[in-house]
């Protein structure tokens, strides 16, 4: 008899969770009065890198269920995904310069910037999860993300 997979909606929610948790530490880090660079170069870098793994097994998971004629505005996802990379970018140019100065003006701006459309970002991808039923989803849907594999990070094992 075949193991029952784990259902990967909630791998992507338990994993927001974890984003959320990193996002808030880094909003309290951008307007905080003095900031420890060192720290925040770490937290940031940590940050993205889970990020872009979790981004990956989500734009597989949602372009999954939207070919199966599940709501998900994969193109949307997509963008925002690209838009966030684009700040993030910014803000890891400056760390990786490693000049104070120019990190502090750049987190008061651009991090900050980021964080919040992060936050949005989550948010509108919990409403799209939130009107899917995992065991309500199609047998060819689930089979078809069966085979990706989508599996949590090593964060919420």
């Amino acid at each position: 008899m075949p193991c029952e997979m784990v259902d990967p909606i909630e791998i992507i929610k338990k994993e927001h969770q974890i984003i959320q948790k990193y996002i808030s530490e880094l909003d309290e880090m951008t307007y905080s009065v003095s900031v420890n660079v060192r720290d925040l170069s770490f937290m940031f870098k940590e940050v993205f890198r889970f990020l872009e793994q979790h981004e990956k097994k989500e734009e597989l998971l949602f372009e999954a269920l939207s070919d199966g004629g599940y709501e998900i505005a994969i193109e949307q996802v997509k963008f925002e995904h690209g838009d966030i990379k684009e700040k993030r970018d910014i803000v890891l140019k400056a760390i990786n310069k490693g000049d104070e100065g120019e990190i502090k003006g750049v987190l008061h701006i651009e991090c900050a910037e980021l964080v919040d459309r992060i936050k949005a970002h989550i948010l509108a991808e919990e409403g799209a999860m939130d009107k899917i039923r995992w065991d309500k989803v199609d047998k060819d849907t689930v089979e078809k993300i069966e085979l990706l594999q989508i599996v949590p990070s090593r964060k919420l094992l």
